[in-house]
């Protein structure tokens, strides 16, 4: 199976019910960590994200604007958006601005014992600004610390947005100049892990990792990610100064 967004959510999903048929898996930026990525960012319902999209999928069109038929500014409080926005999606029913860390998921939340299972390989693609970086990263680590078939998991992060991930990336994202060498022939690197797993050619690299670090512009392989060497460092990001008033004030 190949495919990106919602349809590597459903390539994990497929896995999980073990098709015999199913031999290799290709989940370019999946969804997957229902809290901490759209629609819900840190918890918070991203609403012109969740609204849009389902109105999209529901074949409508929401418009934002000051002027359009469906300025959300009209619709509140939430039960009266609810409501009106039930009418173009009952999907729209499940969404809640309260909802907690322990709702998030239901059925497509993945347990140890899940991972415990994929015994097939994977080839998982993200972005360091894409939208669903927490979903893709979530499965890894899932596979990471439970597959059986580890050996043939193969992650790779570039410094892409969503679509890009797919596309093989541009050299270019918003102001950040990351040089032709981010670029990755992706439709190759595809084909590649498709002979490999389903005709059993040599894959033409055997790094299971491939990360790109922007500071540097230069990609890095690993045999596993994070880095058993990595260490964690919180940041702060605020206005103030000097930095460790924005530490104490943060914490």
């Amino acid at each position: 199976m190949d495919g990106g967004s919602y349809l590597g959510t459903a390539q994990w999903l497929a896995a999980r019910e073990h098709p015999p048929h199913l031999k290799c898996i290709m989940p370019f930026v999946p969804a997957g960590d229902w809290f901490y990525e759209i629609p819900y960012i840190g918890g918070a319902l991203q609403v012109d994200w969740a609204f849009s999209w389902l109105s999209l999928m529901a074949g409508r069109k929401f418009d934002f604007g000051e002027n359009g038929d469906h300025n959300l500014e009209r619709f509140r409080p939430w039960r009266t958006q609810s409501a009106y926005s039930a009418a173009y999606c009952r999907c729209t029913e499940t969404y809640s601005p309260t909802r907690r860390r322990t709702d998030s998921g239901g059925p497509l939340q993945w347990s140890a014992e899940d991972f415990e299972g994929i015994e097939i390989p994977v080839l998982t693609v993200t972005g360091w600004f894409d939208g669903d970086q927490a979903g893709s990263m979530r499965y890894w680590r899932g596979l990471e610390q439970r597959s059986k078939a580890l050996q043939h998991a193969h992650l790779i992060v570039g410094p892409w947005r969503h679509a890009e991930c797919y596309l093989g990336g541009e050299s270019r994202v918003g102001e950040i100049d990351c040089g032709t060498e981010s670029v990755l022939p992706m439709r190759r690197i595809r084909v590649d892990f498709l002979r490999a797993h389903l005709q059993g050619k040599p894959l033409a690299t055997t790094a299971r990792v491939r990360v790109f670090v922007t500071g540097s512009c230069r990609w890095l392989e690993f045999d596993h990610y994070p880095p058993p060497k990595a260490q964690t460092r919180a940041w702060f990001l605020c206005a103030e100064s000097p930095p460790m008033e924005c530490k104490a004030a943060a914490g």
